[in-house]
């Protein structure tokens, strides 16, 4: 691998060569600390002028493109103070007087000394900088396009389209890849407002150029110049060594994209790229490399902790043989408009499959490990994946409510759908959710459940009492407190109904252990208002003329509670009697096999 030395700060990086990002490379991701600690190093260094050394940056120069640079590694600094230095240049845009050293023969425009270094000579047109491929267009029409650009002859001034938190006039996918941008862009925008305003209106050309000068002259670099493109995926790679936040979907892309390259693949690196965004769109936001661990939990035996997954790839792609990136490549994007469909990203044929979908994952990541492997295997026998759906819900919520072990409970999902996936019959599946249910934690183990202070475990409970009941459920319903937990000023009132505050006696109960008993949680359609949650129990029901109140509510989970002058610790226990028997009821063997639940509202008994 031969590595030159090249330039030593961002004015010498830019000053004979265009720069951009490579296809493989990931999206621009910079947090809002990383950020913050830029903008605190830039103003600090135009404030002392000292040199502020900003680490290596690593690209590639090619013999057939000797005026681009591609950076391989230091992407997310080099697209930030891009960034910056275009909020720079619109700032001095807006100064009445850019003109600094007036009078004298170095008198200079401080917005001409910004702009240049944006746009390539000798029309100032195109960019200098392209960043990734993902927001390249977000970059170029709304951050680095001067504010307002002459229209042709007769035509009105055009502006630069705005940025804005929501991404207003974006397209789906520019809104999607240029969330991290977007923030950047105003978080920055915002500090360098702050620091300009602080300074007296003549003083802020001086503190602009100071900043310019900081960024380009004093961040000090040490550019490594690459001129192979193979030494340029090797070193990306290596690269998740020195710590470098690259997942392992990062490194097997470039992975990947650099196969498909150099076999003789009819699929050509832009159709791979092209595919590779497809399998990472299909799941919207959701960790493309969690899926990618869970997919390979299917695929092998063996236990896959997240620094594994590239290196178990790589095998992977070897096992297949010629063409093993592309079948590969194949495979995931396969695999991953299967795992869309668990997330509810791509909607699932039958209901009731599509609605076991939505509860699991309300409270639980690792049962898809399972049903993945379940529809690669059984995708087309309706009965046996509602039979193994509903096996799987049994188990896994049983699990998490007992509190075991998660990671004991995924090598059990793993082990399971590795022999259904060699076995894909129905006898075999039938057998298998037997051997499942006998793996759920007894009643006894669920004995504490109304006590849990899981908010996901107690939504999908009432969810579940209220559509077992008829209810139709539209949104994300609000888990209300019957007794409020902070009753403030109305604390006799609530402390006379349910228990006093505290006790000497360990054992006696108190007011907070009947609040937060399962008993004492509804569903409600509305949010109540603080003014209204903590009243008493006969103005909390009714609301007011101004907010709603329990009464408003259409749930049958509401039906007997509305009818009740008073509400005690006595309702809170037989409420939570009858809560553990709908528990009983709804995740029972018998509803495994049949699909089938019946409970009883509750009448107050």
């Amino acid at each position: 691998m031969q590595i030159h030395v090249g330039a030593s700060n961002f004015f010498s990086l830019f000053n004979d060569s265009n720069v951009g990002v490579p296809s493989f490379q990931r999206n621009y991701s910079w947090t809002r600390d990383q950020i913050e600690q830029f903008a605190l190093d830039v103003f600090n260094t135009a404030k002392t002028g000292e040199a502020h050394f900003w680490g290596p940056i690593v690209v590639l120069r090619l013999e057939g493109s000797p005026k681009l640079l591609q950076v391989i590694d230091g992407q997310q600094r080099i697209t930030t103070a891009i960034i910056f230095l275009s909020l720079l240049r619109d700032a001095a845009g807006e100064l009445s007087d850019r003109i600094i050293n007036a009078g004298t023969p170095g008198a200079f425009d401080v917005s001409q000394k910004v702009r240049p270094f944006l746009f390539q000579p000798p029309t100032y047109v195109e960019p200098r900088f392209a960043g990734s491929y993902l927001v390249e267009a977000v970059l170029r029409e709304y951050v680095i396009t001067d504010p307002t650009v002459p229209g042709a002859p007769g035509e009105p001034v055009v502006t630069r389209k705005k940025i804005t938190k929501g991404g207003a006039g974006m397209t789906p996918d520019q809104k999607k890849f240029s969330k991290e941008l977007r923030k950047a862009y105003l978080q920055l925008k915002e500090s360098l407002e702050k620091e300009l305003n602080n300074q007296p209106e003549f003083e802020r050309k001086n503190l602009i150029n100071r900043l310019f000068d900081a960024v380009t002259n004093l961040f000090e670099i040490h550019t490594m110049q690459l001129s192979n493109e193979d030494d340029a995926y090797v070193l990306f790679e290596s690269l998740n060594d020195r710590g470098l936040r690259l997942n392992p979907s990062d490194l097997l892309k470039t992975y990947t994209l650099r196969a498909v390259k150099n076999s003789p693949s009819p699929m050509t690196v832009e159709m791979a790229l092209e595919s590779w965004d497809e399998t990472v769109s299909a799941l919207g936001d959701f960790d493309f490399t969690k899926f990618l661990r869970h997919y390979l939990l299917t695929q092998t035996d063996n236990a896959i902790q997240s620094r594994q997954i590239f290196k178990e790839f790589k095998k992977r792609v070897g096992s297949l043989g010629e063409l093993g990136a592309q079948k590969n490549l194949i495979q995931i994007k396969a695999a991953a408009n299967t795992y869309a469909t668990l997330l509810g990203e791509l909607q699932h044929e039958t209901e009731e499959i599509r609605d076991a979908f939505a509860r699991m994952n309300s409270y639980s990541d690792t049962h898809r490990v399972f049903l993945l492997g379940l529809l690669q295997a059984m995708g087309e026998d309706q009965e046996t994946l509602r039979l193994l759906t509903r096996t799987i819900e049994f188990l896994s919520f049983r699990w998490i409510a007992a509190g075991q072990n998660a990671q004991e409970l995924e090598s059990i999902y793993q082990k399971k759908v590795r022999g259904l996936l060699q076995s894909p019959t129905p006898i075999y599946a039938k057998d298998l959710s037997i051997e499942l249910i006998a793996l759920a934690p007894s009643e006894e183990k669920l004995a504490n459940l109304t006590n849990s202070d899981s908010l996901a475990l107690q939504r999908y409970v009432l969810r579940r009492i209220e559509a077992s009941g008829g209810g139709a459920i539209a949104g994300t319903p609000h888990i209300e407190h019957l007794a409020p937990k902070n009753p403030a000023a109305n604390n006799l009132h609530w402390i006379n109904a349910i228990a006093k505050k505290e006790s000497l006696d360990p054992n006696e109960l108190v007011y907070d252990d009947y609040v937060s008993n399962w008993g004492n949680l509804t569903l409600l359609e509305h949010k109540i208002n603080i003014s209204i949650s903590n009243q008493p129990w006969p103005e909390k029901l009714a609301g007011s003329t101004r907010y709603k109140g329990i009464s408003a509510s259409n749930y049958g989970l509401n039906t007997y509670i509305k009818t009740l002058p008073a509400w005690t610790k006595s309702e809170i226990l037989k409420r939570e009697v009858w809560i553990k028997e709908c528990v009983s009821a709804l995740l029972s063997e018998k509803w495994v096999r049949t699909g089938v639940a019946r409970i009883e509202v509750w009448n107050g008994e």
